[in-house]
């Protein structure tokens, strides 16, 4: 029997903000709180049992920014090779009792503990095999969540490639789509201007 427990959610933290500017994007506010911390308080507020974050460039200060976070973190050492290396290294850290993990970015910022709780609903009701996507209008967004047959695949990723590549040529069998209430899953910030959405 699959239970929330048996779920992770893996925040990915270890980019180096390129093309926001100078600054690490995920240090920066919005609403009187850090990136980072939106997106892990969304995190910890959902059903998932555990909480992983993969930080690579300037591991120290993201840690700083999240005191008393019941999170675990793994540093990636090899972040400058693309979200990739990421992935592959927030999976490894994935316990083995965890069944199903959920990849989401750190710099989606719109997304809630509720949008997390549909997928975990939908991946616990369902086989525990099929990857659940979040959709809004027909328009397929992120985060994912994966079940564990799919981890070595996402291991396996190489260069600046997320799982995306994976889903191509998939059955429709394979693959649990979600609607969601908004279109939280298609926002994530790239520059300065998205700190504050008009």
């Amino acid at each position: 029997m699959i239970t929330p427990d048996s779920i992770a959610v893996i925040v990915l933290a270890a980019g180096q903000s390129k093309r926001f500017g100078e600054n690490n994007k995920l240090l920066e506010c919005m609403g009187g709180r850090t990136l980072i911390e939106i997106s892990v308080a969304s995190a910890l507020q959902s059903k998932a049992g555990q909480v992983i974050v993969v930080t690579g460039f300037e591991d120290a200060r993201i840690r700083t920014a999240l005191p008393g976070y019941d999170v675990t973190f793994v540093d990636n050492e090899r972040y400058r090779d693309g979200i990739s290396s990421s992935i592959s290294c927030g999976v490894a850290a994935v316990p083995e009792q965890v069944r199903g993990a959920v990849i989401m970015l750190a710099d989606m910022t719109g997304i809630r503990a509720d949008h997390l709780d549909r997928m975990i609903d939908a991946f616990i009701n369902g086989d525990g095999q099929q990857i659940v996507l979040p959709v809004f209008k027909g328009q397929r967004g992120n985060p994912v969540l994966w079940p564990r047959s799919q981890f070595q695949a996402l291991m396996d990723l190489h260069g600046d490639m997320g799982g995306r590549a994976l889903l191509q040529g998939l059955e429709s069998s394979q693959l649990c789509r979600v609607e969601m209430s908004d279109d939280a899953i298609f926002f994530d910030v790239d520059k300065t201007g998205d700190l504050n959405p008009s």
